[in-house]
Formats: C-alpha cells, structure tokens, sequence
C-alpha cells in the first residue's frame, strides 16, 4: 500500500456517504455536504488539485462512516478527490461480517479488492478482483464472514444511498 500513486484522472470513489440528492435527503443535504467538506479538510488539499501528487494511505489514519450507521459498519480513508469532476477515490475497510444491506445508487460504483473477501448480491469476489456496481441495481456488499475487507472504492461525489426493504436481486 505504500507508494499508491493518483495523479487527477476520471476515476473516482463514492460509499454511500450520502452526499447525493434524494427525496428522502434534500432537507439534509446542506449538513450532508458540511460533513464532506470538513472530512476534506482535516485529511489535506483538496481544492483545485490540477498536478501530481502522492498518498501513503498508512500515514492516514481510518475514518468511520458518518452516515448510514444504523445499517453498516466501515471505515475509510480519502485517497484523491477531484473537485471540477466530482471524481472519488476512497481505501475502505468493512469489519469482518459487515455487510452494507440492500440498496441502491443514482450512480455506479467500483470496488477492487486488495485484502479479504468481497461479498455481494452476485457473489463472492477475492484479492484482486474488480467489481463494478451499476447505477440504480439493488445490491448489497461487505466483508466475508473470516476477515475484515479492504478496497480501493471509486465513485462520482454525487453518490447517494437509498435502502431498499426487498432482497437484493
């Protein structure tokens, strides 16, 4: 993990932070994008970011989510994000057992694994695989039930999270 090099690209991150518009979240979005902007802050520049640049994401310390505690558990530190594309880029770390439970995205999201195992509505996926989530499809993901999982998670900033009360499918 040391000497993960980002240079500004179209690749992005986005966990179901909540920063995105939903019925259900426009009253909240302005304290929703408050949040976004302070976790910004404190984790190193982020304004305008327009040359090279390199994270050690081991120097970075693990941020738990803010929002959706009521459904999962994970933590996160920023890894790039570029502020005219709205692109993320986020490590993630779900505990051992944790899974995100049914729901769905305005927008896509991908998650490539680098330890554990990632499991999904579609399956099992393990170190080394990239798993992409499309747009409005019901999903769930987390850890494997024996090791926490760590990934590389990339989105558009307007990621939102809409919890579905049906299984995924």
């Amino acid at each position: 993990m040391h000497g993960l090099l980002f240079a500004p690209s179209s690749i992005g991150v986005g966990l179901g932070l909540g920063f995105g518009l939903t019925n259900a979240w426009s009253a909240s979005r302005h304290r929703r994008l408050s949040w976004l902007k302070e976790f910004w802050r404190r984790v190193g520049p982020v304004g305008g970011e327009t040359s090279f640049r390199s994270v050690i994401p081991d120097t970075l310390g693990w941020t738990r989510n803010q929002v959706h505690q009521e459904h999962v558990t994970f933590f996160m530190k920023p890894l790039h994000h570029d502020p005219q594309t709205g692109h993320v880029l986020l490590l993630v770390r779900y505990p051992a057992g944790s899974i995100n439970p049914g729901h769905r995205h305005r927008v896509g999201h991908g998650m490539y694994v680098l330890q554990g195992q990632l499991v999904t509505h579609q399956g099992t996926f393990e170190r080394g695989a990239f798993v992409w989530f499309p747009p409005h499809e019901t999903m769930m993901h987390g850890a494997g039930p024996d090791e926490e999982l760590v990934a590389i998670f990339m989105t558009d900033a307007s990621l939102d999270t809409r919890y579905v009360s049906t299984a995924p499918g």
